[in-house]
C-alpha cells in the first residue's frame, strides 16, 4: 500500500514536535511493514480549509450526521479542536460567514 505522509503544517498553526515525532514513528512502522511512504503537501490552502470547515453549513452538516447516527455533539463525542470548530461555526452569524477572508481572526478564535 502507498501511504501519504504530511510532515508539514497544513494551516496557520505550527506543527507540534510531538505530533511530528508520532507521524515519523507511524511512517517508519508502516514502511517496516512493507508499505511505500510518500511525502505529501497539504491538499488545500489554509484559507480554503477555513472556508470549507468553518461555516454555518459545516455545523449543520455535522449535526445532521450526528442525528443520523443517533449521537449528540458533546466534548465526549468530538476531539477538543473539532468541538471548538463546531461551536465556532454553529455560532457564526451569517453576516460574518460571508467574510471568512479574515482567516487569522478565525484561527485565533478557534485556538481560544
Amino acid at each position: 500500500m502507498r501511504v501519504g505522509v504530511a510532515r508539514t503544517s497544513w494551516g496557520a498553526v505550527n506543527l507540534d514536535p510531538e505530533v511530528l515525532y508520532a507521524v515519523e514513528a507511524a511512517a517508519t512502522h508502516l514502511q517496516d511493514m512493507g508499505h511505500t511512504i510518500t511525502d505529501i503537501d497539504p491538499p488545500y490552502e489554509p484559507a480554503d480549509y477555513s472556508r470549507l470547515y468553518v461555516s454555518p453549513t459545516a455545523a449543520s452538516s455535522l449535526e445532521q450526521a450526528a442525528r443520523a447516527m443517533g449521537r449528540t455533539i458533546t466534548a465526549d463525542s468530538l476531539e477538543p479542536v473539532n468541538l471548538k470548530r463546531y461551536e465556532f461555526s454553529r455560532d457564526l452569524p451569517l453576516s460574518r460567514a460571508v467574510d471568512l477572508q479574515g482567516i487569522p481572526t478565525v484561527t485565533a478564535a478557534l485556538l481560544r
